[in-house]
């Protein structure tokens, strides 16, 4: 499934040469269409947890930052190459090229084992949301060349 909006433009995608994990970011400037998301929301998501669905966007869209910043929309692994370092290439990767452009960097993430990767990095956690049966949200913010 990809993100409506702008996540794949030219350099805010990146790949594993054997496309073992993936990463897909929205640039600087770019917005996700909110209606698209509300209508893929309403057709794939269970009616008893839509609600806390809905909430736990809002929360995002509240925690998320006002000035330009790379924002970091999936990181995915397949599970068979997990604990192999892979997140974390492509993390360098990206953070280096979002340093250069001198842009903070910014992600939620809902699985507490991954805040090492991120922090290791230099994203720091500004925050945590929970919305009703959803995971903890978990926000977390990268200045340009902290790492």
């Amino acid at each position: 499934m990809l993100l409506p909006g702008g996540a794949i433009n030219p350099g805010s995608a990146y790949a594993t040469d054997n496309f073992e994990g993936v990463t897909l970011w929205f640039s600087p400037g770019e917005k996700i269409d909110e209606e698209k998301v509300i209508e893929m929301l309403k057709s794939t998501v269970n009616e008893g947890i839509l609600t806390d669905a809905f909430l736990m966007f809002d929360a995002m869209d509240e925690f998320h930052p006002y000035e330009p910043c790379w924002y970091l929309s999936m990181i995915a692994v397949d599970p068979a190459h997990q604990g192999c370092g892979i997140g974390a290439e492509l993390m360098k990767h990206a953070i280096d090229r979002c340093d250069e452009d001198g842009l903070p960097t910014y992600l939620e993430l809902t699985n507490p084992r991954n805040v090492s990767l991120y922090e290791r990095f230099g994203f720091e956690i500004t925050g945590e949301d929970q919305s009703g049966s959803s995971p903890v949200m978990t926000p977390m913010n990268h200045s340009p060349g902290k790492h």
